[in-house]
């Protein structure tokens, strides 16, 4: 017989067992089958489809097993052919034996090389060549038809970054999402500067803002007498209250008015009784040689400068200092005593709280207020 040029039929969508025409020759068991299911292939087995007639020198039809075209209605179906490589001429004289060489030779090679388009990236649609690009990947190009140059590495790598970067926010967000769920807007300041809008203030000051109960509980009580009492301040420590600034929970200034509380705001009697209940922690963590501590320092040589009250002296020119007596002390009594100071010099700056008079070639002790 003579052979027609090979053209496959493009593409079928299937809707139904068929028939889908086969519009070239083909031997029994050459026509192959294979569905792009939206991208994903799905190469036909001799049990999926069923050939009328099993051969044919001119054309047939092709029909699917109900399975197969029930679970890929939509989707595209390529037919083709993949006939058997063999030579099956033999001669009898030298000519013919010379001719079936020949033919022998031509098979083999056509069996390799459709051995090797084998193991090639192969598409369904006939397509253009195209020019790689240094660097670029293949992609799908329009269509999902044809390959074209994708983007570079570094394209790639910079995008797993983002992705990266996209993903730690989204979990940022569904963390600040979580927690605006559980928002309650009672319990923060609805104007500046009062406490008077909170649905409860107390739970307010205690919850959100680390007062202690006692103290948040004492908003309500507006007089000099509750301040003392909270306090545990006396009249006169009062009455230096004109002299202390403190900042409210909104940053703005309050200064403590001499009458008393006579019209305060809640923002500001809790905030002066947590900042006064405050400064007994920080006296009694203090250190031994912080700024604000107080020491009995002796000088560390012999020097002519005199110290009075209000004398700022380097620590380097300052030991820790005290007084000895080798029997024991007399009570009321007075007794003599030997002064010692110690091997290591103070830190930062002092300032003389006594005084010691001039005298040259002396060596000075007295109470010393450290002050940077």
């Amino acid at each position: 017989m003579t052979v027609e040029a090979f053209t496959p039929p493009g593409y079928y969508t299937i809707a139904g067992i068929g028939p889908y025409a086969v519009p070239f020759p083909y031997e029994a068991g050459a026509v192959t089958a294979t569905i792009d299911d939206d991208g994903a292939t799905v190469v036909l087995t001799s049990g999926d489809i069923t050939l009328a007639p099993n051969l044919s020198d001119t054309a047939g039809n092709l029909y699917l097993s109900a399975p197969i075209a029930a679970a890929h209605v939509g989707a595209r179906l390529y037919i083709s052919r993949s006939t058997a490589t063999e030579q099956g001429w033999q001669g009898q004289m030298t000519r013919e034996l010379g001719l079936e060489a020949q033919l022998d030779l031509i098979v083999m090679a056509v069996q390799e090389i459709a051995a090797t388009l084998s193991r090639t990236i192969r598409l369904f649609e006939p397509a253009p060549p195209i020019s790689p690009q240094e660097g670029r990947t293949l992609i799908g190009g329009p269509g999902g038809t044809i390959l074209t140059n994708g983007p570079t590495a570094s394209d790639i790598a910079t995008a797993q970054t983002n992705a990266a970067n996209a993903l730690a926010a989204a979990a940022a967000a569904a963390a600040s999402a979580a927690a605006a769920a559980t928002f309650n807007p009672s319990l923060y300041l609805t104007k500046a500067g009062n406490l008077s809008g909170l649905a409860d203030a107390v739970a307010a000051l205690t919850t959100n803002l680390g007062f202690s109960a006692y103290m948040a509980g004492l908003r309500g009580t507006a007089s000099l007498t509750a301040l003392q009492s909270a306090l545990g301040l006396a009249s006169p420590a009062l009455a230096l209250k004109t002299n202390i600034a403190f900042t409210d929970i909104n940053g703005a200034a309050v200064r403590l008015s001499t009458e008393g509380y006579g019209t305060p705001t809640d923002t500001e009697l809790a905030t002066t009784l947590w900042v006064a209940g405050k400064i007994p922690d920080l006296l009694a963590n203090m250190a031994i040689d912080a700024v604000g501590s107080y020491v009995l320092a002796g000088s560390s040589a012999v020097t002519s400068t005199a110290w009075t009250e209000g004398t700022v002296v380097a620590g380097s020119s300052l030991r820790y200092a005290g007084f000895q007596r080798s029997t024991a002390w007399t009570v009321d009594a007075g007794q003599a005593a030997d002064a010692l100071i110690g091997a290591a010099s103070l830190p930062g700056s002092w300032i003389c709280m006594g005084r010691v008079g001039y005298a040259s070639s002396a060596a000075r002790l007295s109470l010393f207020k450290r002050i940077a």
